[in-house]
């Protein structure tokens, strides 16, 4: 019974100790044109159009008129009925 639990969890102990050593990629090196990546804006998403769109979008989802409106921390946006 004890040998078929060591055989059980040595694979996983030897997945484990490989995934440690894997070498890491070189950093690319840092220029004056680089620029720090924007901050995402918010968006809703439309499978109706297979598409996002942006804060203060209105359209029409499933027959019902819709306005793509951030929530109250702003950092996601959600469909609200359109007046």
């Amino acid at each position: 019974m004890r040998s078929m639990l060591i055989l059980a969890v040595l694979p996983f102990t030897l997945l484990v100790g490989c995934a440690d050593t894997a070498t890491k990629p070189a950093e690319a090196p840092k220029t004056a044109e680089t620029k720090p990546a924007e901050a995402a804006k918010p968006q809703c998403w439309s499978s109706d159009h297979n598409k996002f769109f942006d804060v203060g979008a209105k359209t029409e989802i499933s027959g019902v008129k819709v306005e793509c409106k951030a929530t109250a921390s702003g950092k996601n946006a959600q469909w609200t009925g359109a007046k």
